[in-house]
């Protein structure tokens, strides 16, 4: 029981730093011009990525202040027993309820980052196209390594098929009407089991699935999740996100990649899109600048962003006392605050409403108001817009850190 204790108040205190981390982060992006000349974005980010003992060790290099300081918090510390506390950021994975179907009410518009839309144009940056692609090069890598074990088990399989097994079974009933539907039908009903048409809530959902076993979910399961991804962090990107971005790649450009970005002597954090693109581009040579913009554009409007900030930590908490140990591994979420959604309006009609007419019923109202404002406006527009006189991007904002999975052992 005091194990359990010890491990849940380790997870209290990362809680505590990740919330630490969202304010501090909010309050960075909304005074980036004046903070970032003084303190770089990646210095946030040792408020939650240090690990956290408890006693806390003693160290040669401490002097008698820090010694006497540590030695005073043990003494005064309710704590018995022992806890460890590791925060890992795993914003890298691509989120597979984002295969996700539901019908669309009547009332309801077309997003133009709707993941689910069927423009062609688009199709190939959906998460669907992305899982197949990742399936496919794991297989090409077992053919490349004449792995003949899982060649000859795994012949004929079709990564195309074991994505829209998760697709039919995430789906809302009835709304996912794919090629292999009839078969994913008939194949439950001969075991008496029906799929969930709802969110995965743990990855181990999949090896419910038609044609999914362990061995072919651990080909990806280190670059997905399902829980609410809604930005991978550049600065964790790892080799599938790295060819997800850019299909061809090379493998020695790969291994530059990340000989450069994690230097262990001389690390490199990337502050802003512009900075990844600055290596990309310039640096690398792997795409021009044409092709970055397309691929970063096409993977915003399928709902899959990429940035600079985590999203998605595991959050391990070991609490011990005597020779009992209990271990919490949790995962949390900071999501972006979402911007509003534009709603189309309807008259008593039920037909579109113009907002211009709205707009110019209340035109003359304000026109004195406008005037009088304009000086004001007109200085705020200065603040609001760079050197080139573009206007500013709203800043980033994130919502406190919530707990959506935990697994105990």
């Amino acid at each position: 029981a005091q194990a359990k204790l010890n491990a849940e108040a380790g997870l209290q205190l990362a809680m505590a730093r990740l919330r630490l981390y969202q304010e501090a982060f909010n309050l960075y992006e909304k005074n980036k011009d004046k903070i970032g000349k003084v303190v770089k974005k990646d210095a946030l980010n040792a408020i939650w990525n240090i690990p956290y003992m408890f006693p806390i060790p003693s160290n040669a290099n401490m002097n008698v202040i820090q010694r006497n300081a540590v030695e005073d918090f043990m003494e005064s510390s309710l704590l018995s027993g022992s806890l460890a506390v590791e925060i890992q950021n795993i914003s890298n994975r691509l989120n597979i309820n984002m295969l996700r179907v539901v019908p669309k009410s009547e009332n309801e518009n077309e997003n133009e980052n709707d993941p689910n839309s069927t423009d062609e144009g688009d199709n190939e940056y959906g998460v669907e196209q992305q899982l197949i692609k990742m399936l496919q090069r794991k297989f090409l890598q077992k053919e490349e390594k004449e792995d003949e074990e899982f060649l000859q088990k795994y012949e004929g399989v079709e990564p195309e098929r074991l994505v829209a097994a998760i697709k039919h079974y995430v789906s809302e009933r009835g709304s996912y009407d794919g090629q292999f539907t009839p078969e994913f039908e008939s194949t439950y009903d001969q075991r008496g089991f029906k799929p969930k048409f709802g969110p995965i809530n743990d990855l181990s959902e999949i090896l419910l699935l038609d044609g999914w076993d362990q061995t072919l979910l651990d080909l990806i399961v280190g670059s997905i999740t399902c829980h609410g991804v809604v930005m991978i962090d550049l600065n964790k990107v790892n080799q599938d996100g790295l060819q997800m971005l850019f299909p061809n790649i090379e493998e020695e450009q790969i291994k530059e990649f990340f000989t450069y970005r994690d230097d262990p002597k001389d690390p490199k954090f990337f502050n802003s899109i512009d900075d990844f693109k600055g290596y990309i581009v310039g640096q690398a040579g792997i795409v021009t600048e044409d092709v970055f913009t397309k691929t970063i554009e096409g993977f915003k409007k399928k709902g899959v962003q990429f940035g600079t900030a985590g999203s998605l930590f595991k959050v391990i908490s070991t609490g011990r006392y005597g020779r009992s140990a209990y271990n919490l591994v949790a995962f949390v979420s900071i999501p972006s605050k979402p911007k509003p959604k534009f709603i189309k309006k309807l008259d008593k009609n039920g037909k579109e409403q113009n907002e211009n007419e709205n707009e110019n019923e209340n035109e003359n109202e304000n026109q004195n108001q406008n005037e009088n404002q304009n000086e004001n406006q007109t200085e705020n527009n200065n603040q609001s817009n760079d050197q080139n006189g573009n206007k500013k991007p709203e800043p980033m904002e994130l919502l406190p850190p919530r707990v959506v999975e935990i697994d105990v052992n």
